[in-house]
């Protein structure tokens, strides 16, 4: 037997990549952080992120797990935005993905690993 869902949503990548044009028009030459944690809010992490691969030059994940799934679509910098668990720090670090640090101490801790990238969250 075969599922069948009740509702559905098809993303129209044509018109997610004229949006993101519209919005380079407005903002100028800044960088473009695409969030697509929580599987791109339910629209498919991957799909939207390869959509997008060609106008953004970062995207922000939840977590770690996001950060390695994301990592096999595209080849960009990754934002963790959120906190990272002390034993996922050096994965982190080693995978090149760029965490949110919201204090001093974590800011220490990544850079007992190493010279990195962060998001320093205030």
């Amino acid at each position: 037997m075969t599922e069948t869902y009740r509702c559905w949503v098809e993303i129209d990548c044509a018109a997610l990549r004229h949006n993101t044009s519209v919005a380079r028009g407005r903002i100028g030459p800044a960088d473009i952080l695409a969030v697509v944690k929580a599987n791109a809010y339910g629209h498919g992490m991957v799909g939207v992120a390869e959509a997008l691969a060609e106008d953004v030059q970062l995207f922000g994940v939840a977590n770690v797990e996001e950060a390695i799934t994301l990592r096999g679509a595209v080849p960009h910098p990754i934002i963790i935005l959120g906190p990272a668990l002390p034993g996922e720090r050096s994965t982190i670090f080693e995978r090149g993905f760029i965490p949110a640090v919201s204090s001093f101490e974590e800011a220490q801790e990544y850079s007992r690993l190493g010279r990195a990238s962060i998001n320093f969250k205030i």
